[in-house]
């Protein structure tokens, strides 16, 4: 099963103009919730979709129970387990905060320069958590649903 990201999709997921587009509920958002809820929201739209959308299928047309979308939601699991789909979603959110954050990413950058990664550690969760919030936009009307 493929879950590679073409790369005219990330490039038009880059050209999105996020900066004016983020709320600020997305831009006061705590890093590791950032982190947390971009890294799901990658896996749900774009790595793992059909399974996504399969379940939620399942869910709207009315399943009175859990055990009967069980297959589904194994599935789906199953997608989000996959080491190709951790690796590819962490790629992406790292190619927004290469190209969205260029102030943490300098700020990353001049950390490294002098220190090792243990001591620019609060460099580069600002700077991944950035990314993740730029993520966040694009699917913002996600966040609205509890």
């Amino acid at each position: 099963m493929s879950h590679a990201v073409s790369p005219n999709l990330v490039d038009h997921l880059l050209s999105v103009d996020t900066a004016s587009l983020m709320p600020d509920t997305i831009g006061r958002m705590p890093t590791k919730l950032a982190l947390q809820r971009a890294y799901g929201r990658l896996v749900e739209n774009i790595f793992c979709a059909k399974q996504t959308a399969s379940l939620y299928t399942c869910i709207e047309n009315g399943a009175r129970h859990a055990s009967d979308c069980k297959v589904l939601e194994a599935a789906l699991g199953s997608c989000v387990k996959e080491d190709k789909v951790t690796v590819q979603a962490r790629h992406l959110l790292q190619q927004f905060a290469y190209v969205k954050c260029p102030e943490e990413r300098h700020a990353l950058e001049r950390c490294m320069t002098n220190y090792d990664a243990v001591h620019c550690a609060d460099e580069a969760n600002t700077h991944r958590g950035c990314g993740a919030r730029h993520i966040l936009t694009l699917f913002h009307e996600d966040l609205l649903d509890p």
